[in-house]
């Protein structure tokens, strides 16, 4: 049987585009329906963009139209609006409201980057790493990913890293990469977590500190991202960073092994095997080693032969099955599913309600809802986005948190009688 190790591989990150979506309307912001379209056919390019908005939602009274909101996402692009043309060239790399075009993405996302758009300038990135409407070339995705990443965009910070990591369009550079990890580490982002945990594991670009691998690892971990589960699980097996728990390692295993992670599966198996951390029980033993050879580990192949000496027939038959009925959990992340079902996946300690208070994501919510949560997930018209506390106020029941992205602030105006 092969020794548990700690994955390596660092992750490099790729998502897709999301569209800048407003907080959920209020049935009073219908009302200001009227006035928007008639500013908008006007051809201002503020209100072309917001109603561009609301077809998108489906919000101020009008029924969900994606051709509607890339119409208007045009019209306020084309007056040279970077928050519009960077909306456009989601629609075009989607294929929203619009057929699917690479090249036109790439187009609209480089208007909007070249004023300096963040997002913009991040998605470019992507474009360029991946060859999707433009020719791929490392260099360019590196140069974009820095504009982006010197604006604070934390995806893009990591990607950076990655770049410096792999030598991919600059020259390899661990101290570098350790450091744009980090900046997007600290933005609570699970991937730059885990990243930076390996950093610290291997003595990669920091002085070899494996408290501190754990310590990211299970920021990670705690976000559900399924390599840093495995990794502080072989932590805990290990004792490396932490006191050696054997029960901590399966727990760790477990939720990994849940998303289908082959070599958690893998370890799991061997963990009910030798009743290591839980107990002796061939039938689970089966399930994740049969899992685990599924997706082709090799050892996993051997193992389930050799465990099946050892186990009657109604055994094997139900090992089989349960590794038959498994089912991938699904765990929502940034932008994921903010149905009832999926909200409930992610186990909430508690919920309450809150308003954005600036474009760039800050928001009110009481003390009682947030706290001081190391985890807070905003419910929107765009999914589930993660959000962290800046501050509280428990006297006075309140909490101002930030989420990364662009939305739509309640007004608010000053007022002499308070």
């Amino acid at each position: 049987m092969k020794a548990n190790r700690l994955r390596w591989f660092l992750l490099f990150l790729l998502v897709s585009a999301a569209l800048r979506l407003p907080a959920q309307q209020s049935e009073a912001d219908r009302k200001l329906l009227a006035d928007l379209r008639a500013q908008a056919e006007k051809g201002d390019a503020q209100s072309q963009y917001e109603l561009g908005l609301s077809f998108h939602n489906g919000s101020l009274g009008v029924a969900k139209d994606e051709a509607e909101a890339a119409k208007w996402y045009r019209k306020a692009a084309e007056h040279n609006l970077a928050n519009a043309q960077y909306n456009l060239g989601v629609c075009y790399s989607k294929g929203q409201g619009v057929a699917a075009n690479e090249v036109e993405a790439v187009k609209w996302y480089r208007k909007a980057a070249e004023q300096n758009d963040a997002q913009a300038q991040y998605n470019l990135g992507i474009c360029y790493a991946k060859g999707q409407g433009v020719a791929a070339d490392e260099a360019e995705a590196a140069k974009w990913y820095r504009k982006a990443a010197e604006q604070n965009d934390a995806f893009a910070q990591n990607n950076l890293g990655g770049c410096y990591d792999k030598g991919q369009g600059v020259e390899e550079d661990k101290v570098e990469a350790a450091k744009w990890y980090r900046k997007a580490a600290e933005q609570n982002r699970p991937m730059a977590q885990f990243n930076l945990g390996v950093c610290y594991a291997k003595g990669e670009g920091v002085a070899q500190d494996y408290v501190e691998a754990v310590k990211w690892f299970r920021n990670a971990a705690e976000q559900n991202h399924a390599e840093a589960q495995y990794n502080l699980g072989v932590c805990y097996e290990k004792g490396q960073g932490v006191a050696a728990n054997e029960a901590e390692a399966v727990k760790w295993y477990r939720k990994a092994a849940e998303q289908n992670d082959t070599q958690a599966q893998y370890n799991l198996g061997i963990c009910y095997a030798k009743g290591q951390g839980v107990r002796k029980d061939y039938v689970e033993a089966s399930k994740w080693m049969l899992l685990a050879a599924e997706q082709g580990d090799e050892d996993a192949k051997k193992n389930v032969a050799a465990l099946e000496v050892r186990m009657t027939r109604e055994q094997i038959a139900e090992g089989q099955k349960l590794a038959r009925n498994f089912k991938p959990r699904e765990v929502p992340s940034s932008g994921g599913d903010s149905s009832a079902a999926g909200i409930a996946q992610t186990r909430p300690e508690c919920s309450g309600t809150g308003f954005f208070i600036t474009e760039d994501g800050y928001l009110i919510t009481n003390e009682h809802v947030a706290g001081n949560g190391a985890q807070v997930r905003l419910v929107t018209e765009a999914g589930l986005i993660s959000a962290k506390v800046v501050k509280v106020d428990a006297a006075n029941d309140l909490a101002l948190l930030k989420a990364e992205g662009k939305f739509a602030p309640l007004p608010v105006v000053s007022s002499r009688a308070v």
